[in-house]
């Protein structure tokens, strides 16, 4: 569903443009995409059970128009292959080549269309009948139990430097297929991550939206209680960036004749940090052992750095700041 209200397909000619056209994005900075025949089934049913309720009166239809306004889909069913007997099986991928209609799409992360309490993040899960519409989900995930999806099962949400989290108050969380997580919150720094929810798998696409750090920064302001975030990061993740002992490193933002000084953020926090990178050599192996000394010397004093680690690779020592 658009902005507007109309139905598109995520995959039609209207999805395609420039950098500069509104459809490319529809105000979207990230998405997230059913990425198994289990998900996509789910999605496929949400969107039937949300059609019949959005037809009756009351409360039901006003949940249905609330989660369709975070959802982007087909504007008809689509031919799908099919899965397994067990459809909500986590293996369900391969089917019998049959061919079915489902319903297509995926979930909008838009600052536009902000969630019931965005200090609470998007929250996604079954949903819960029994409590009103700012206490439920924003991302209605599955109608069955089956699928081991939870009423309220994680959240996405900005943390204070502006970096997107996929947080668990209880449930568990898997990330890229291996990393098992519960009671805890994982930075989503890839352009591409795969997250999955009992036994539904998803793809959480950033789509590189051009005024997605403006709108942050509008937010702050709005909501006035969450941290500037430090102009020289980017909150769009890049192909370029790498990780470095737990820490993911992006663009240089500042040089000089014996470094340079590249942004980055803790994988799993988000926390932002500067790193400062410099050749090491014997004529300048004293000097900077002495700079650290001085450095960890100041660490406690006020707010304003904290050493969060140092480390010497080869002939290179990377100091985290």
């Amino acid at each position: 569903m658009n902005s507007s209200g109309a139905y598109y397909s995520p995959n039609s000619k209207t999805n395609q443009g420039s950098d500069t056209d509104h459809d490319l994005f529809n105000g979207d900075f990230a998405r997230l995409v059913p990425s198994n025949y289990a998900a996509r089934l789910a999605f496929s049913q949400v969107v039937d059970q949300l059609y019949h309720q959005q037809n009756s009166t009351g409360e039901s239809a006003n949940r249905a128009a609330l989660h369709f306004k975070y959802m982007c889909v087909s504007a008809t069913k689509e031919c799908e292959p099919s899965g397994t007997e067990s459809s909500f099986s986590s293996n369900s991928q391969q089917g019998d080549g049959k061919l079915e209609e489902m319903w297509t799409g995926h979930y909008r992360l838009n600052l536009d269309i902000l969630p019931a309490q965005y200090k609470l993040g998007w929250i996604l899960g079954r949903g819960r009948e029994d409590l009103p519409p700012t206490m439920g989900v924003e991302f209605r995930l599955a109608t069955s139990s089956k699928s081991k999806v939870s009423g309220r099962h994680a959240r996405l949400i900005h943390n204070d430097a502006g970096i997107l989290l996929i947080a668990s108050d209880s449930r568990t969380i898997t990330i890229d297929g291996k990393n098992e997580f519960h009671h805890e919150q994982r930075a989503l720094l890839s352009p591409v991550t795969s997250l999955g929810f009992g036994n539904l798998t998803y793809r959480l696409v950033f789509t590189g939206l051009p005024r997605y750090a403006q709108q942050l920064v509008a937010i702050r302001k709005r909501f006035g209680t969450l941290a500037e975030p430090p102009a020289f990061l980017d909150p769009t993740p890049s192909d370029t960036d790498y990780v470095l002992n737990k820490y993911l490193i992006k663009g240089v933002f500042a040089s000089g004749s014996t470094c340079v000084v590249q942004s980055g953020y803790h994988q799993n926090t988000g926390q932002p940090v500067a790193i400062k990178k410099m050749k090491r050599d014997a004529a300048n192996r004293r000097a900077i052992n002495q700079e650290l000394k001085f450095l960890r010397m100041l660490d406690h004093v006020g707010d304003i750095y904290h050493i969060y680690s140092h480390h010497v690779i080869g002939k290179l020592t990377d100091r985290n700041i």
